[in-house]
């Protein structure tokens, strides 16, 4: 058996359920690399189950490693330990299994892979090298970037970042040349929405998933969450270098119940504008927050995160349709400009075959029903509107509704 999916909102019964099913050589020092990142991590919960199973299994020491990532010092964190201490883990399980918190970037080595590798030259985790069984713990949460984020995600922190690398590049390179041997899924309670890695909506999905292919407990989680599993490009990339990855699934593959995943529209948005890196870690950094157990960050970042948290948080795209003359009972999603306080009304989700166009001044000015001609701004309106739903067929007459119909309070903050 490959992978496993249990159920149930015992963490400590659900975990050793997921791990019954599979068969894993446990042996001499496990390290567990582990999503520390605020303000999204594993349970601490599911840790210390985790520990006391690999130490019941036959494991002579358990370690739990993370590192530090540069989206987690953009967001004001300055160490494993801060992280660890911030997620709750304190060393000593309920069952009285110690287990010590490691930086898996306080000691690397040259990576061993093959020189044609984007890892060749580059170095790695030690520790992660020299486990005697590696095991990667991620959680479930969406990705504004990626649709969702698990295993793959987590398992980039076994190697400092690659200068210039794509990290979907990296992360393949690890799963085809240092892979783990046990990958688990913390997905008891889960974090969606449109960022739910950064901006927290919890929803108990009492679920764990383990395999011993970390690419395919990504793929099943995708499943769970109702996702293609090509919405990630950690994992679309590790598809088409390793191919499919092959074994069995049982359990329970049901979608998550009220599951609210990352919209297409906003995953491209936000995809456009990390291609400029310095503008994808201000996003990063910006959105959702601040962090438990994080130092205050900058003034300007702080105003920022206000309006880019507002913008994003899922409420604000699927409030209630209060276009004029609209007669659907779907709820619609929403695009505010703040500079022109108005509101375009774009079609419910289930009706899009396509991306929008992005409209701009030379076709419609955003604040008013003017046409092109008639409007004078110089500057680009931050208009996205569909054509084809204009109710009135011709985007110059398409009339827009006021900021403050059909919004909530926390929309309009």
């Amino acid at each position: 058996m490959a992978c496993s999916v249990a159920r149930g909102d015992d963490r400590t019964a659900t975990l050793g359920a997921a791990l019954d099913h599979l068969t894993v050589d446990l042996h001499g020092r496990a390290l567990v690399l582990t999503r520390l990142a605020q303000p999204a991590p594993v349970s601490a919960a599911v840790v210390h189950a985790l520990v006391d199973l690999l130490v019941a299994g036959g494991c002579t020491e358990v370690v739990v490693a993370g590192s530090l990532s540069t989206a987690d010092r953009d967001r004001g964190h300055h160490g494993v330990a801060g992280l660890a201490r911030t997620a709750g883990l304190t060393g000593r399980t309920p069952r009285d299994n110690a287990y010590d918190v490691v930086d898996l970037h306080a000691s690397t080595v040259p990576a061993p892979v093959p020189a044609g590798s984007v890892l060749a030259a580059e170095p790695v985790s030690a520790a992660w090298v020299r486990a005697g069984v590696r095991v990667v713990l991620g959680r479930s949460v969406t990705d504004a970037a990626d649709g969702f984020a698990g295993c793959l995600s987590t398992l980039l922190g076994a190697a400092p970042e690659v200068a210039g690398a794509d990290p979907a590049d990296v992360v393949a390179d690890l799963l085809d040349y240092l892979p783990p041997a046990l990958a688990v899924v913390d997905a008891v309670v889960s974090s969606h929405g449109p960022d739910g890695a950064r901006l927290v909506r919890e929803l108990a999905t009492g679920t764990v998933v383990a395999g011993t292919d970390a690419l395919l407990a990504d793929c099943v989680l995708a499943t769970l969450h109702g996702e293609d599993r090509s919405a990630s490009r950690l994992v679309e990339r590790a598809l088409r270098r390793l191919g499919e990855p092959a074994g069995a699934v049982v359990g329970d593959l049901a979608p998550f119940i009220g599951w609210r995943g990352v919209h297409p529209l906003l995953r491209a948005a936000v995809r456009r504008a990390g291609a400029d890196r310095p503008v994808g870690r201000v996003l990063a950094a910006v959105t959702g927050g601040p962090d438990p157990g994080a130092d205050p960050v900058d003034p300007v970042l702080a105003r920022m995160r206000l309006s880019v948290t507002v913008l994003a948080d899922w409420r604000g795209w699927a409030s209630p349709c209060a276009a004029p003359g609209c007669s659907s009972t779907m709820r619609c999603r929403v695009s505010v400009s703040r500079s022109t306080r108005t509101t375009v009304w774009l079609p419910p989700v289930q009706k899009m075959s396509s991306e929008p166009e992005i409209v701009t001044s030379e076709l419609m000015c955003a604040g008013t029903s003017r046409s092109a001609a008639q409007c004078r701004s110089t500057r680009p309106c931050s208009a996205s509107i569909s054509k084809a739903y204009c109710r009135n067929q011709a985007m110059p007459q398409c009339r827009q509704s006021p900021l403050s119909a059909g919004l909530t309070r926390n929309d309009t903050a």
